[in-house]
């Protein structure tokens, strides 16, 4: 069994009893902590592993694209 979440972005574990592929779309501009975990048999959970990203803004959103166009 597994667990994840973005940090930032989810509220609540989302779970799963597969490893599997995640995707988040359309995420905002900003900084995010994608965390997962796994759980063995006896129903004991690992360590977090964590993956820290930013997203930075799109290149038309920002104020100096708009002053050179």
């Amino acid at each position: 069994m597994y667990r994840y979440k973005v940090e930032g972005f989810d509220a609540d574990w989302k779970y799963s009893a597969t490893p599997q592929i995640v995707n988040y779309n359309n995420l905002d501009a900003g900084t995010y902590a994608f965390i997962v975990q796994s759980k063995n048999d006896e129903d004991v959970w690992s360590e977090s592993v964590t993956y820290n990203f930013t997203i930075l803004l799109p290149l038309w959103k920002r104020w100096w694209f708009w002053l050179i166009v």
